[in-house]
């Protein structure tokens, strides 16, 4: 599960930054964190939690400063599963 907590008056560092919000078709400034849950009938357990964390900035084309994560989404949810699997 990907969520954005919304921190619009905060200051911008390495963890609250600009992320594109698909339910809102837009970026918006907040945490970004991925969680891995493990569901059965009666209960959601969560089991494992990563924050995105945004550490270098990089340029666009107008040299306007953007911040770039390590991983991708999808390397990092992917990472969380080894974790999880391994963990079992």
């Amino acid at each position: 599960m990907i969520t954005i907590q919304e921190k619009p008056h905060s200051r911008e560092n390495d963890l609250i930054c600009w992320h594109y919000d698909h339910t809102e078709g837009e970026t918006i400034k907040g945490i970004n964190f991925l969680s891995a849950v493990l569901t059965t009938d009666e209960l959601a357990v969560p089991i494992e939690i990563e924050f995105v964390r945004k550490p270098h900035q990089v340029p666009d084309d107008n040299g306007q400063l953007h911040r770039r994560s390590q991983m991708t989404k999808n390397e990092l949810f992917r990472w969380m599963l080894r974790h999880c699997w391994q963990n079992t």
